[in-house]
């Protein structure tokens, strides 16, 4: 998981967070956005013509 975060003045709050598959190719499963008026969440449906095969499972 990487986080970006943001600074209001003395305060830090979350903007992004990446899901990234632990594997050769570090592809972004899944993205949480915290926006001003609420928050947002992507998932990755499918793939295709990755350059190492996908080691990483779900559990």
């Amino acid at each position: 998981m990487v986080q970006r975060r943001s600074r209001d003045g003395n305060k830090s709050h979350e903007l992004i967070r990446f899901y990234i598959t632990d594997d050769q190719n570090h592809i972004p499963v899944r993205l949480d956005m915290f926006l001003s008026f609420g928050s947002a969440k992507a998932y990755l449906r499918e793939y295709k013509g990755v350059r190492s095969a996908m080691t990483s499972k779900i559990n």
